[in-house]
């Protein structure tokens, strides 16, 4: 039985020279090929670092301005071209006396901000903030905790520099506040910041009201993406570092070009070229992976894309336009509705999901709804801010709250295909509905039968809770026999009783003297 799935294309030739193990079909192509971990990995991982001429030169000028400690630090880059790795890369570097922090939400507040940053340099705990000594304090007050923790650093010659990723989605005042915290004046330089972002941090900068931040960066650094010697390097530098051997696992010099015609030469997406190809060489136990593996990795790629893509705009498409007209036209009913009359639309979730596939439904909701709201009088305006569109005036109309309530056991009955439902809960009864008429609509419902799992599960939790008690009742029944018996066996005699002490007598002595007669 074969494991290849329905995708995988059917092909007579294998090209390349073929491995033979043992029950290979279902191996991963880790054991498969002998490789320790997965190569091609989306993570962000410091061991795979490759040292490309653009990143072994921005490794090399960030990690020369944190010893030159400069206050501030900025390195852009593509998307996927291997950032955050970098960064990473350079944190194991850094010194024993550079103490260090990775912010990776760029959309924190200032508070949080600080709160992530005194975490990391290890001054407080999680615990701290949330129920100990350290709860609520303000921005001012983390801004001094900071100052303190770096002026402990003076004495020690120590130094801390602060990493925050995706830098480019930081907002104005922000960047400001960061700009602050990374000024050198006063502070000896105790404290750095590296913005690490998008190519939208460049243009972020540039602005105008940004002029002080942009003119107190002292490195500015780029990743670009890698050239066609690069992608076989980098291929090769993955491969190796999980422990593969050429002569077990190879990509041949059309395989590399052509996965850098296809992803430009950006690390993430030669990533999931070349994971896909080595799953696809696994199928057709390929040792070397050829160009005609490569396009069928892109090409299974691509499709799986189009669907993922299709499904995200079919679920966020627009209403039909029978729906969208009649919306239009409770739009016009509402701006045309004056003083208090007016309809309170809270949002356009209020068409239930099940009446996109009967229009006759739809069509005698708005019906219903022209009525209500052409002979609400007064201040009797509809407030429909949910699914329930139920009038506030209906507390004074129990006759519409027991017509709503039998279009509900309707629609119930029709999408569960059976007159059996369990109400478990008062999800779609409207607050404005009496107790008791609540009560009697919910026990008016008939429950559903268990299915045989559940029953056979409430069968033998019942057996098991008879089987406890017997053994609680027989524990406590010989308890108590062995008791009675002890009692009963004890001996009855009475207890021994010693004889007074007395002295000891001195025995008699006779006498040696003759009598006389």
């Amino acid at each position: 039985m074969s494991i290849e799935p329905p995708w995988s294309p059917k092909h007579d030739r294998v090209s390349g020279p073929t491995l033979h193990h043992v029950q290979s079909t279902w191996l991963t192509y880790e054991t498969f090929y002998g490789l320790k971990e997965k190569p091609f990995s989306l993570s962000s991982d410091p061991a795979f670092f490759y040292s490309s001429p653009s990143h072994a030169a921005a490794l090399d000028d960030l990690l020369s301005g944190i010893r030159r400690r400069e206050s501030l630090s900025v390195l852009t880059g593509d998307i996927g071209t291997g950032k955050t790795t970098l960064c990473r890369t350079l944190l194991q570097n850094l010194d024993h006396k550079t103490f260090s922090a990775f912010v990776p939400d760029p959309f924190a507040s200032r508070e949080d901000l600080l709160k992530m940053v005194l975490m990391d340099f290890g001054v407080v705990s999680s615990d701290d903030f949330t129920s100990g000594r350290l709860k609520g304090l303000s921005r001012t007050e983390l801004s001094f905790l900071l100052y303190e923790f770096l002026g402990t650093l003076a004495p020690l010659q120590a130094f801390a520099v602060v990493f925050i990723d995706e830098a480019q989605n930081l907002s104005l005042p922000l960047l400001e506040e960061i700009r602050i915290l990374s000024d050198s004046d006063g502070r000896e330089k105790q404290l750095q910041v590296v913005l690490v972002g998008q190519l939208e941090l460049r243009q972020k900068l540039k602005l105008p009201e940004m002029r002080q931040v942009d003119q107190r960066v002292s490195v500015r650094c780029s990743l670009g993406p890698l050239d066609r010697d690069g992608v076989a390097g980098y291929v090769e530098h993955r491969l190796r570092m999980v422990g593969g051997s050429p002569d077990r696992i190879a990509f041949s010099q059309d395989a590399t070009e052509a996965a850098y015609a296809a992803s430009g030469g950006v690390p993430r997406v030669i990533n999931r070229i070349c994971d896909r190809a080595l799953h696809l060489g696994h199928l057709r136990r390929a040792a070397l992976l050829d160009r005609e593996i490569i396009e069928i990795a892109l090409a299974d790629i691509e499709t799986r894309t189009v669907v993922i893509e299709t499904a995200i705009q079919a679920s966020t498409q627009a209403a039909p336009e029978p729906v969208n007209d009649r919306f239009a036209a409770v739009d016009r009913r509402v701006e045309g509705s004056p003083g208090p009359n007016a309809l309170e639309v809270a949002d356009d979730s209020f068409i239930p999901a099940s009446t996109q596939a009967a229009p006759e439904r739809v069509d005698d909701w708005f019906a219903v709804m022209d009525r209500r709201v052409e002979g609400s009088p007064g201040p009797n305006a509809l407030e429909v801010a949910d699914d329930s569109f139920i009038p506030a005036s209906t507390q004074a109309a129990p006759e519409r709250v027991d017509d709503w309530f039998a279009a509900m056991d309707r629609r119930v009955e029709a999408a569960a295909g059976t007159s059996a439902v369990e109400v478990t809960d008062d999800l779609f009864v409207p607050a404005i509905v009496p107790e008791v008429q609540r009560t009697e609509r919910v026990r008016a419902v008939r429950a559903v039968q268990p299915t045989r799992t559940e029953a056979l599960r409430r069968t033998w939790l019942r057996r098991l809770k008879v089987a406890v008690l017997l053994v609680v009742l027989l524990s406590g029944a010989g308890l108590g026999f062995w008791l009675a018996w002890t009692i009963l066996l004890e001996s009855t005699a009475p207890p021994h009783t010693a004889a007074p002490w007395q002295p000891p007598q001195v025995p008699a002595v006779k006498s040696t003297t003759p009598t006389t007669p």
